[in-house]
């Protein structure tokens, strides 16, 4: 089976129409909210420090989803105008940032948004930039962007199970859902390939330079419930059958509660990356 970038494993969601892709996350919207995990506060400091932000600065940021980022950003006391196409998380991220007046939000896609050339010391996208058409991505965010500003790319990857619940899961998923067993594209390593070519992609565009990078393997647990809420959250299986889903999910579900104790320990692999605008 041939590697997928996240582009092309989003190629039809770049097809289909403005509305379509508005209300692509909308069934999940609120479970994203809720379980996603977050973003660590060593990579948040990294992207702070390595990007030299002062509180004085403006920020941009690309598809804020429910404001997972936004927050981080704006609680450091951060001036933030955050860009969001879905309405259902446009929502959830004012709702979010009630406490925080210095981020301001426009419903709208970055494509639409009306960016005044040279106007914001730094753009950050919070694994969203994969979601803006490639042909608009880097380059209008160097155009938002001061000479030398800052670009920041965060990603928090698909989180991963133990090997052990994997080989419990994988029966499951060849009887139910087996378009979805994937390790190889799943994998640690795949994941890392991903990090490096998302890197590579933004230095190609030409418009960007001097790419400093970490990456973070975070543990977390999730309850058997929790965990079937995250799973939601992602596109392949927002795009299954509802009657596949409900069988994989109960199927899952029995396995946690009746073999992992109802919780499942994870990892996730957190990054942040920082290049400079070239003058």
């Amino acid at each position: 089976m041939s590697l997928q970038t996240p582009v092309e494993a989003l190629a039809h969601i770049f097809a289909a129409d403005v509305e379509q892709k508005r209300r692509w996350y909308s069934p999940a919207a609120e479970a994203y909210n809720a379980v996603r995990p977050k973003y660590p506060e060593d990579v948040i400091a990294f992207a702070v420090d390595t990007a030299e932000l002062k509180t004085t600065c403006r920020i941009l940021e690309i598809g804020c989803g429910p404001g997972t980022a936004t927050t981080a950003f704006a609680s450091r006391g951060f001036s933030i105008v955050a860009v969001e196409p879905n309405p259902d998380f446009f929502a959830i991220a004012r709702r979010n940032c009630e406490l925080y007046p210095n981020a301001r939000f426009h419903n709208s896609t970055f494509e639409e948004f009306p960016v005044v050339a040279a106007s914001f010391d730094c753009v950050i996208a919070a694994t969203s930039m994969h979601w803006v058409s490639p042909d608009t991505a880097y380059a209008k965010a160097a155009e938002a962007l001061i000479a030398g500003g800052r670009l920041i790319l965060l990603w928090n990857m698909v989180l991963q199970p133990s090997d052990e619940a994997n080989r419990r899961f994988a029966p499951v998923y060849e009887s139910r859902a087996p378009q979805l067993l994937r390790p190889e594209t799943d994998s640690a390593a795949t994941q890392d390939l991903h990090l490096r070519r998302s890197g590579e992609i933004a230095l190609e565009s030409c418009a960007f330079h001097d790419l400093q990078s970490i990456v973070r393997v975070v543990p977390i647990t999730y309850s058997s419930d929790d965990y079937l809420r995250l799973l939601t959250t992602y596109s392949q299986y927002l795009e299954l059958d509802p009657a596949i889903r409900d069988g994989l999910f109960s199927d899952i579900g029995r396995i946690i509660d009746n073999e992992f104790g109802g919780h499942l320990a994870l990892t996730y692999r957190s990054a942040c990356q920082v290049m400079r605008k070239k003058l």
